[in-house]
This record gives C-alpha cells, sequence and structure tokens, in this order.
C-alpha cells in the first residue's frame, strides 16, 4: 500500500481500491465545531465554553 497524500492519509489498496482510514476524535471534534460554525447553529460572536461542547460532543477534555 501506498500514502496518496500526507495530509489526507488514505491509503490506496494496490488492487485499485481505496481504504480510507478513520479520523481521529480530535478532527471529528473540528469538523462538528466547524459545521455548527458554519451552518450558524453557533451564532457569530457568540460565547461557548469547553464545559457545553463536551456535553453537547460527548467527549471529555
Amino acid at each position: 500500500m501506498q500514502v496518496t497524500n500526507a495530509s489526507n492519509a488514505r491509503e490506496v489498496d494496490p488492487a485499485g481500491g481505496r481504504i480510507q482510514r478513520s479520523t481521529s476524535l480530535v478532527e471529528d471534534v473540528y469538523e462538528a465545531i466547524f459545521a455548527q460554525l458554519m451552518s450558524l447553529k453557533i451564532a457569530p460572536g457568540s460565547r461557548i465554553t469547553v464545559d457545553s461542547l463536551v456535553k453537547e460532543l460527548d467527549v471529555s477534555h
């Protein structure tokens, strides 16, 4: 197998199929927060706390 790009860390199977690595929890949390910001679920200028994110995303800090 070979890595196609270090930034996305996908591996390519020699037979031509792609095997995508699972994302880390950090990446999942980042994507969730980013999606909330972009969809305006988190309003511009609003205050967010780590504790509220921990509860909402069911993670620890």
